[in-house]
């Protein structure tokens, strides 16, 4: 779910405030159609959440996750 790019997408959202799907990508140097795959699933998990406007935004000042991350043995 938590990909590196969908936090940062979390992380450029909750800087930028309010906004629409494009000017995301903008932001993020990153391609509308990936973006808006990221949203989708950000926003079924209720991460980002959108306004009456239509804009997203992060209805979150922190989010914690913790989990650890091991390779594979050699």
């Amino acid at each position: 779910l938590l990909t590196p790019k969908r936090w940062e997408l979390l992380e450029s959202l909750q800087d930028a405030g309010p906004c629409g799907v494009r000017e995301l990508a903008r932001v993020l140097g990153r391609d509308v159609r990936r973006v808006h795959d990221d949203l989708s699933v950000l926003l079924e998990a209720g991460l980002v959440e959108k306004t009456d406007e239509g804009k997203l935004i992060v209805p979150f000042r922190e989010i914690h996750a913790d989990f650890v991350l091991r390779g594979h043995a050699a």
